[in-house]
């Protein structure tokens, strides 16, 4: 009766076992085994369940007690390595799976194509731990024996391709998933997998198709989105990837590895801000991964949070204190803080941990220039150049060290030899364009920006360049069309609209000019020149409320700016408001006492207001600043004449004549005062 009631809990446990029901399954084998100690289907089952439960210790215990008792039944070995697999007990996994195969040999199933699908399985399983064990071609042969025995079994040709793929065999690798995609081609795992050998062969859209189809297939399929993410930013696509990989976040919230790449392809968007959000959720996740910490630092950085970055980085550095490229992070940080002497001996700590790493040398040498030691700069570059002859960022760093020393033929030597050594670099071509342009020699410079767009279509700043050239060349509505390129690529290029906008304005297109001026300061609403250029735009069109408007905020941006006071004092003398022009231009030579434009404009407002002498000691600085300026003694000119002194006021104005005889309003009151003198 006893075992009567054990043969029940057995039963009732097999079915909840069927029905996924794992706690109700284990009660019910338990209760069998307690009626009966040697019930050895019950320990058997009951493993399974407790493997099923992701208890492989426990599960493990029940195998071993079934198998004192039965130590013949290969079944249960083959389990129990299921159970060690979870465990990562590979060896243990390798031998249990021997002794499973040993034992199936002997049985009298040993060739029944039936019982030789579990023999497949076993060598399945076999593979999985020498595949684990890096005991690649062993797991090879195990794969090729399982699918000798059982070609139905999707798992075993994905097993076989992801070895293929760590030995580095993808091509083979690839000709093994659609081996199995031939007999499987619903399978997502063949799918997926298939498109990381792809990424490997650089076959980047293939790759893109091939997950996508798995995640069709199986939209909650492990890594899927995440290795979709990395195929798409393989591609380039960036927006699309950011994506996947938000998807990726989504199903595995606790996993590093979503977060840490969503960081990666948001530094690829120059989304800097959120990508310092992403990776700080990863270094939550694992606060002592390597990769996580380079990619926040470098995301600080180029967020301009250099204080953090330094921050962040100090932790980093006390979790891995032999880690150059932390060391010459930290560098990097201090120097873009002005702190160049510290940063220099975080640059030695970095060459002495890694003495190989050219970029430690070439972040050197820039702040050595910067502190004013160029000779020990070039010998830097140099070092780093004997370190990787071929690395043209080298010589484009050491080219921009001379070209701010004045040295602009050298300079340019530089750009030509990082294009000898790689000609595919755009930047190289992008700084001798800048060169020549300051040469103007500007089809030249054009030449080096149009080779720099061909190689990098997508480089917005060689559009920036090219636009700057026509711009000087009066070629204005080419220059336009490269900044509209610019703002394509980067929307958020707030300089490319204020340099349209300055465009628009030199063709008297004063509307669009403010447009074009509006959308700069949309995206940066610090832009002084922005509002300079609104400013000065809304003048023209005559709206000069409004271009006041623009210039106090110009002003408020920067009170020290000596033009935007300038300007403003051109508005009030333009709406009648002398005094407060008086005030402003009177402010422009508090800043700048240099400015004879200053001292003209004061004195023509104090005329207005009746300020005659004060008016005159204007024009008097003004032309002790700039003696050879027509207007200033035309002006003068014109002040005497109302003081009653025309013949002085003549004096004045022969000299404007002298200097520019093309001065219509010196000339026509030259004509009036020699009427006056001459009665």
């Amino acid at each position: 009766m006893k075992y009567n009631l054990a043969e029940m809990h057995f039963d009732k446990g097999l079915m909840m076992l069927e029905r996924n029901n794992f706690r109700r399954a284990a009660r019910h084998f338990r209760k069998a085994l307690a009626m009966n100690r040697d019930y050895v289907e019950a320990y058997h089952c009951l493993g399974i369940t407790l493997y099923m439960e992701d208890k492989p210790k426990q599960a493990i215990e029940c195998y071993d007690r079934a198998l004192l008792l039965v130590p013949d039944n290969f079944i249960i070995y083959l389990d129990k390595a299921n159970s060690l697999m979870l465990l990562k007990r590979f060896e243990d996994v390798v031998e249990c799976c021997r002794t499973a195969i040993e034992l199936y040999r002997k049985t009298d199933a040993y060739g029944d194509a039936k019982r030789d699908l579990q023999f497949a399985s076993i060598y399945k399983v076999q593979g999985d731990a020498l595949q684990n064990m890096e005991e690649y071609k062993q797991a090879i042969r195990c794969y090729d024996t399982a699918l000798h025995l059982n070609q139905s079994e999707p798992d075993v040709y994905d097993s076989k391709g992801m070895t293929l793929h760590y030995m580095e065999q993808n091509q083979i690798a690839l000709e093994c998933f659609d081996r199995g995609l031939q007999l499987h081609p619903e399978s997502a795992l063949l799918y997926g997998n298939r498109g990381i050998v792809l990424m490997a062969l650089n076959r980047g859209t293939e790759a893109v198709e091939s997950l996508k189809q798995a995640i069709w297939l199986d939209t909650n399929l492990r890594n899927a989105h995440l290795n979709l993410g990395a195929a798409l930013m393989f591609t380039g696509d960036f927006n699309e990837a950011t994506k996947s990989f938000e998807t990726a976040v989504v199903q595995a919230p606790h996993d590093i590895m979503p977060h840490y790449k969503l960081g990666q392809a948001l530094i690829e968007l120059g989304e800097y801000e959120r990508a310092v959000e992403s990776l700080k959720r990863a270094a939550d996740i694992n606060p002592n991964q390597l990769d996580v910490h380079l990619a926040l630092t470098y995301a600080l950085m180029q967020s301009r949070d250099y204080q953090e970055a330094i921050e962040y980085c100090r932790h980093a550095i006390q979790a891995h204190p032999k880690n150059g490229y932390l060391h010459l992070y930290m560098g990097v940080a201090l120097y873009n803080l002005d702190q160049l002497s510290q940063a220099i001996e975080w640059y030695d700590k970095a060459i002495q941990l890694e003495p190989d790493y050219v970029e430690s040398y070439n972040w050197k040498a820039m702040s050595l220039f910067a502190v004013g030691e160029r000779q020990k700069a070039i010998a830097c570059y140099d070092k780093a150049i004997q370190l990787e002859p071929d690395n043209s960022v080298t010589y484009v760093y050491k080219g921009n060290m001379l070209y701010d020393s004045g040295e602009y033929r050298q300079a340019i030597a530089c750009y030509d030899k990082a294009i000898e050594v790689s000609p595919t670099n755009a930047t190289a071509y992008i700084r001798k364009g800048h060169v020549l342009h300051d040469f103007e020699e500007y089809r030249q410079a054009i030449a080096c920006y149009d080779k720099a767009i061909e190689l990098s279509p997508t480089n917005a700043t060689a559009y920036i360049k090219k636009g700057y050239v026509l711009h000087d060349l009066e070629e204005y509505r080419q220059a336009i069309a490269c900044y509209d390129k610019a703002i394509q690529l980067n929307p958020k290029d707030y300089w490319s609209y204020y340099n349209r906008g300055v465009i628009l304005s030199l063709l008297g297109m004063y509307q669009e000019a403010v447009k074009s001026y509006d959308r700069a300061i949309r995206i940066n609403s610090n832009i002084v020149l922005g509002h300079h250029g609104r400013g000065t735009a809304l003048y023209k069109m005559g709206m000069n409320k409004e271009a006041l408007r623009s210039y106090d905020r110009a002003i408020h941006l920067e009170p020290d700016n000596a033009d935007m006071h300038y300007f403003r004092g051109d508005v009030l003398a333009e709406l009648g408001h002398h005094s407060q022009a008086v005030a402003s231009y009177r402010k422009v030579t508090r800043l700048e006492e240099y400015r004879a434009d200053a001292y003209l404009s004061m004195g023509m407002e104090l005329r207005h207001l009746g300020k005659l002498d004060e008016a005159n000691e204007c024009y008097d600085e003004a032309l002790e600043l700039e003696p050879d300026n027509a207007d200033i003694y035309y002006h003068k000119g014109m002040l005497l004449e109302l003081s009653g002194r025309p013949n002085q006021a003549l004096t004045m104005v022969r000299k404007a004549m002298e200097l520019d005889p093309d001065h219509k309003d010196a000339q026509t009151l030259l004509d009036s005062l020699l009427l006056q003198t001459s009665r």
